[in-house]
């Protein structure tokens, strides 16, 4: 045994020694001090010396930052370690800002630790520094934060944000209003949903293969619905159903060159 190694780490040591600024060399040396039951303030100082090489390493950060959330599980989530914890995401996210499973994870913690103001400025730093394609997965976690707390306001103000990058959540968002005795709002955000809503009757004829029926719910939405807002929505929508029943009528006809569906063709045509 080499002096002050342990015999089992002589030849990862060596390894380790010999390939110094390799990333996958130090996640072997990791992963075997942890599978040895190491304590975890060396593994901790092993992974602090990796990232001091590989500071913009996601594989050694993400596994850090689990690792030191395993040793703590068992704590009360007001003691200190989780405020390391949180420090250490910090760190973090100097280097890896534009890592969404970083963010999701460290909102995870936020919400476990039971700090609202906190935990609502770390979701709205996320979102400010991810790209939108990648806020949805924020958004459902930052939602589902502030309903389960008693913070009306807070909430309604962010559902309009969401429901700008997902206005098929304005239902969800009615409900919650409701539940909060918010009923002029609540009036407010059903009139916007009329033409969903008759959109949302006609596509389920139409998932039932009950085309004729999606065909009339259309027609009387059409002729029902008071605003420009809603007849674009339904008149697009049937549009679209009506562009993809006469493509698969072209299909049948081609194939068949039945003179009746030739004229069940002419006669979608002229609707």
């Amino acid at each position: 045994m080499e002096k002050g190694i342990p015999s089992e780490d002589v030849p990862l040591k060596r390894t380790f020694l010999r390939n110094p600024t390799s990333v996958n060399c130090w996640q072997r040396y990791i992963d075997h001090k942890r599978k040895n039951n190491s304590p975890a303030k060396q593994v901790f100082m092993i992974y602090e010396r990796s990232l001091a090489i590989f500071e913009r390493s996601y594989k050694l950060w993400y596994h850090y930052l689990k690792y030191r959330e395993s040793t703590i599980a068992s704590k009360c989530p007001t003691e200190n370690a989780w405020r390391t914890l949180c420090d250490t995401y910090e760190r973090c996210l100097m280097r890896l800002h534009k890592m969404p499973r970083i963010w999701i994870c460290y909102c995870e913690v936020m919400m476990k630790r039971g700090l609202i103001t906190e935990t609502r400025r770390v979701f709205d730093r996320s979102l400010r520094s991810l790209p939108v394609t990648q806020h949805m997965r924020i958004w459902t976690m930052y939602i589902d934060f502030l309903t389960s707390h008693d913070l009306p306001e807070t909430t309604i103000r962010c559902y309009r944000r969401y429901l700008k990058l997902n206005p098929k959540a304005r239902e969800d968002y009615v409900e919650y209003l409701i539940e909060r005795d918010q009923i002029d709002e609540a009036a407010k955000e059903l009139t916007i949903l009329v033409g969903f809503l008759w959109c949302s009757l006609a596509d389920y004829y139409i998932r039932s293969a009950e085309f004729e029926r999606a065909r009339d719910v259309y027609e009387e939405a059409i002729a029902k619905v008071s605003t420009v807002r809603d007849f674009a929505q339904v008149y697009d929508a049937y549009a679209a159903f009506e562009e993809r029943e006469v493509s698969i009528m072209m299909e049948e006809v081609e194939q068949s060159g039945d003179p009746e569906e030739e004229v069940n063709l002419e006669w979608m045509f002229q609707r």
